[in-house]
């Protein structure tokens, strides 16, 4: 079984995730060079209760992966300013090299991004653009926990960095997964 699709299952099985859904699921291909290939997907996840700090979804987010499936090739702590909370994610990595010829490998990799948010509400609202992937006033966050199925208007997403904008920007043009 791959990385990914160990990874898939755990979250599924997992019985603190309520909700599990890929935000992403696409291939890249290198255009420098015929036989390298990526794969990038993005699950959104969130907690069964609820966690509305950034020590509780850094907790959750610390339990979702199983360390029989391997560690994070890197990791976003979730971190929190006076007035936001900003979200963090896992980041797992699983290449495959093939030799071709003795000249030429074929070279698949396959990029696996987490992404836990508060609720399943707040997710959902990810999903449907309603809210920004990258952070949340606490103001805005205090009614998601307040009123469980509080909806968000659209507004667009404060980017801090080169990275945000890339995964905001893939999760506005392929939303469910398709080039």
């Amino acid at each position: 079984m791959s990385k990914l699709s160990n990874i898939e299952q755990s979250l599924k099985t997992n019985p603190e995730v309520k909700l599990v859904q890929k935000a992403l699921d696409g291939f890249y291909s290198d255009l420098n060079h015929e036989f390298s290939q990526t794969r990038v997907v993005h699950y959104v996840v969130a907690p069964k209760k609820g966690a509305y700090t950034r020590e509780s979804l850094q907790k959750f987010m610390g339990e979702l992966i199983p360390k029989e499936i391997g560690r994070a090739y890197s990791k976003k702590d979730f971190s929190e300013d006076d007035s936001c909370l900003k979200f963090g994610y896992l980041y797992f990595r699983d290449e495959d090299v093939e030799e071709i010829t003795d000249n030429f490998t074929k070279n698949r990799l396959t990029e696996i991004l987490i992404f836990p948010f508060p609720s399943k509400s707040f997710a959902e609202d990810v999903l449907e653009k309603r809210v920004a992937p990258t952070s949340v006033e606490k103001q805005i966050l205090k009614k998601y926990k307040l009123y469980p199925n509080y909806r968000r208007k659209i507004y667009l997403p404060k980017i801090t960095n080169e990275f945000e904008f890339i995964s905001a920007l893939s999760q506005f043009l392929f939303p469910e997964g398709k080039r």
